[in-house]
C-alpha cells in the first residue's frame, strides 16, 4: 500500500486489537455491524463485529481522529441489519450538521 494510492483495507477484528503499525499508511476499516440499543439485548457471536450504537458511533469517533482514510460498512446477514445500519449512520451523520 506505501507503493500505490490505494488503501489497504482492514477488518475491524484486527483494527480493534491494533494487529498492524498503521502510521503513515492509507487505510480503510471493514466491518459488518450488528447494533443493539442496549447492551443487554446485544446477540453473544463472537464471529459478528457487535456495537451498541453508543459504541458504534465512539468507534466512528476513533476512526476519524486517527485519520482512517473510510470505514467500508457491510452486513452480516442476509438485509437483517441493513435499516438498523442505515439509520444509526444517518443519525451519526446529522449530529454533524447540528
Amino acid at each position: 500500500s506505501t507503493d500505490n494510492n490505494f488503501p489497504m483495507i482492514i477488518p475491524y477484528s484486527w483494527y480493534k486489537v491494533n494487529r498492524f503499525s498503521l502510521l503513515n499508511q492509507k487505510y480503510l476499516v471493514s466491518v459488518a455491524p450488528v447494533i443493539s440499543e442496549s447492551e443487554k439485548s446485544l446477540p453473544n457471536n463472537q464471529d459478528a463485529d457487535v456495537f451498541t450504537k453508543q459504541e458504534f458511533f465512539d468507534f466512528l469517533d476513533s476512526c476519524e481522529k486517527k485519520g482512517v482514510h473510510g470505514v467500508l460498512i457491510q452486513e452480516e446477514g442476509r438485509n437483517t441489519e441493513y435499516k438498523k445500519i442505515l439509520s444509526c449512520v444517518n443519525e451519526y451523520r446529522n449530529s454533524f450538521s447540528r
